[in-house]
């Protein structure tokens, strides 16, 4: 994301294969865990976002689906996504050399 770049920033972006669908997480390793940039990454993300068609119908894996069963399908996915998120950001911050990442 060009805007993440340019505020000097490395969201980490999951995304499923086919899917409409993906997370950005967003944190810090110095200091650990959320700070003011972060805030402003989201709201930029917000901002791109809201720019691009993104309430399109959702396509649905099985149409014979009831509503609570498409939550738990949504809710499913996004848990799958955060997922891999947080190994990203755990390897990212194994790997950084500063000394802030690896407290706590």
């Amino acid at each position: 994301m060009a805007e993440a770049e340019e505020m000097h920033h490395h969201p980490h972006i999951a995304r499923e294969d086919g899917e409409s669908y993906f997370t950005v997480t967003c944190t810090t390793h110095s200091p650990r865990g959320l700070s003011v940039r972060d805030t402003r990454l989201a709201m930029k993300v917000n901002e791109v976002l809201a720019g691009l068609p993104a309430t399109q119908p959702a396509r649905l894996s099985d149409p014979s689906l009831d509503l609570d069963q498409l939550q738990e399908q949504f809710a499913q996915a996004r848990n799958r996504l955060i997922a891999i998120n947080r190994r990203k950001i755990e390897d990212a911050l194994e790997s950084c050399g500063c000394s802030t990442a690896k407290a706590l």
